[in-house]
């Protein structure tokens, strides 16, 4: 049976716990590995929206999609991004974390440089997201609104 879970989501912070709750409820018949990753997901996804995301026509809000099938999960998220230079650096970032089958050294290599700079955007979320919970991510996009989906097989372990 395939379980769809879609909420619109203002952008406000609090709204992420509750997006993290209904994907603990959603999931609440597998492990808890499995909720954990796709909470961490749901969160680092959201969050990005709401740090880096702007309402336009056709997209006030964040859209919060949560598919849970017998053999996979997938978290989409869907907001408005102010300009097509946003979506490059989205997309570059996708591909060279999906291109790269060793996200254990990107993600090292990331945190180091973190360490070396004041830059003040992590940009783990998306590495997090590969890396520690075992998602592989792509995105797209119509006009000025972005959509990252994440999608896990479930029964292959995180990281």
């Amino acid at each position: 049976m395939i379980k769809k879970y879609t909420r619109q989501i203002p952008v406000v912070w609090g709204q992420i716990r509750e997006a993290h709750e209904l994907t603990q409820e959603a999931l609440a018949e597998h492990d808890q590995e499995i909720k954990d990753a796709a909470g961490i997901t749901v969160s680092e996804l959201l969050e990005n929206a709401m740090k880096y995301g702007t309402s336009v026509p056709g997209m006030t809000q964040v859209q919060l999609t949560l598919t849970v099938s017998p053999d996979e999960i997938t978290v989409s998220v869907s907001n408005g991004v102010e300009s097509v230079q946003s979506i490059a650096e989205v997309r570059t970032l996708i591909d060279a974390i999906s291109a790269d089958p060793d996200k254990k050294a990107l993600y090292i290599a990331r945190v180091r440089k973190l360490v070396d700079t004041s830059d003040s955007r992590t940009r783990l979320g998306l590495l997090r997201i590969a890396y520690e919970c075992g998602f592989n991510l792509s995105c797209e996009h119509a006009g000025h609104i972005i959509t990252v989906t994440a999608c896990r097989t479930l029964g292959e372990p995180c990281g």
